[in-house]
């Protein structure tokens, strides 16, 4: 199925575009950004230094977007 949510993907698309870019703002190595998209996961620990990064970057990153769209909360 190619339309599975992969949290990295997703953060990729948000605007990291590479996983070397995504490793710098986590603090690892690329080839650990490669583990979490095979494992479909981000470490908490990570997540705080990845919104912090994005924040800084000027890309727009909630806590939601570590989710599956059908989990994120519905504003309104």
């Amino acid at each position: 199925m190619s339309d599975t949510f992969n949290v990295v993907e997703h953060l990729l698309q948000l605007g990291f575009k590479t996983q070397t870019r995504l490793a710098l703002a986590a603090n690892v190595s690329q080839s650990v950004v490669a583990y979490w998209k095979a494992n479909n996961s981000v470490p908490d620990d990570r997540k705080r230094l990845i919104m912090a990064a994005a924040a800084d970057e000027g890309i727009e990153l909630y806590p939601d977007d570590f989710f599956e769209p059908e989990l994120r909360r519905v504003s309104g």
